[in-house]
């Protein structure tokens, strides 16, 4: 039996892929650190293969959120005591439980003022939480946006997207090869990535309905997670170690990185369009994506966890990417399931 896709279905599906791609690169990280893998021959390419399917996850979010919250006018007072205090009140409460539980019962050693630097942008262990920053930033700038775009024609948010690209995302790919030398800075920082993410979220949701063929989508997509594959293995990047050399090209504001998230984005959105759905695929679908707020939030304590169990050296580096990946998502699911049945959790977590 089969259902039909309704027009927001995709949204949940890219919803599970964000999550699961977050999941996997922290999880492969902290796997590659325990492996040495990227001590060994060759494994400069394939981690950092890995890594660009790993960063898809986060412009995926800041997609979707353009997508659901710009597509209709936002009234800021209600909008703001939404959602607000609750992202606030997360980075508070998470980051204190990461560094308690940590301290108290991993042996990490404890950050002084830490307090002072969760309110100055340290997160401290909780260090996914970079992410609710940025989104308190995008939240306050979401209304003034949502007018722009409401107010602008398809060629103007396309001329804003390929003028963020030229003047943002390119310059900063190209410092890797520069070493922060001859790049001049023509408003660069102006063309924030992530509202970049965010306005191409809502065009992408709301505007685009003749799509480019799955092959040549296919194409870019491959090329943006190959390349840097390549470049990591064979040219000399700034950076003390592996994961410091691979952001220099995989962070979020590269173009590596924007070509193969808005690739994947449009493959989803096109597939969900002209296929019908398994309704019990759809169902372990929504599940996920209903959880992915409580997921991003405890699945790097989760992580922590299994390693101290000893989880990560069972077995090699794949297989147990692999299951600590699966035990993440399952454990933070099930934690999810939780929360819901507690009325104040519900409100802040789920």
């Amino acid at each position: 039996m089969v259902v039909k896709s309704s027009r927001f279905d995709y949204l949940d599906i890219l919803r599970m892929s964000a999550i699961t791609f977050v999941v996997f690169i922290h999880s492969m990280d902290n796997m590659a650190g325990t492996h040495l893998f990227d001590e060994r021959s060759g494994s400069f390419f394939m981690h950092g293969v890995l890594r660009s399917v790993g960063r898809i996850g986060v412009p995926l979010f800041f997609m979707m959120s353009g997508a659901l919250l710009l597509s209709k006018p936002i009234d800021f007072h209600s909008f703001f005591k939404k959602r607000m205090p609750r992202l606030i009140f997360s980075i508070l409460l998470i980051a204190s439980l990461y560094e308690l539980i940590c301290v108290d019962l991993f042996d990490f050693l404890p950050h002084r003022h830490f307090l002072l630097g969760v309110l100055s942008g340290d997160s401290g262990y909780a260090y996914q939480l970079w992410f609710l920053y940025t989104t308190v930033g995008i939240y306050f700038a979401a209304p003034f946006v949502q007018k722009f775009l409401a107010d602008s024609s398809d060629a103007l948010i396309v001329t804003y997207v390929l003028i963020s690209t030229v003047l943002g995302f390119i310059p900063r790919t190209a410092l890797a090869f520069t070493h922060n030398h001859y790049i001049p800075a023509f408003m660069m920082e102006f063309f924030n990535p992530y509202i970049t993410y965010f306005i191409l979220g809502y065009f992408l949701h709301n505007r685009v309905w003749i799509y480019p063929k799955n092959s040549l989508l296919i194409s870019i997509m491959l090329a943006a997670i190959l390349i840097p594959g390549v470049m990591l293995q064979f040219l000399p990047l700034p950076g003390p170690g592996f994961i410091e050399k691979s952001d220099a090209l995989l962070w979020h504001d590269k173009i590596f990185v924007l070509l193969s998230s808005v690739s994947y984005y449009l493959l989803i959105k096109k597939a969900c369009q002209v296929r019908d759905v398994n309704p019990k695929v759809m169902k372990y679908v929504k599940y996920v994506s209903s959880s992915s707020f409580t997921i991003y939030l405890f699945h790097i304590l989760v992580i922590y966890f299994y390693e101290y169990v000893g989880v990560d050296k069972m077995m090699g580096f794949v297989p147990s990417t692999m299951l600590l990946i699966v035990l993440c998502i399952v454990t933070c699911c099930v934690f999810n399931r939780i929360l819901r049945r507690t009325p104040y959790a519900r409100k802040v977590f789920c």
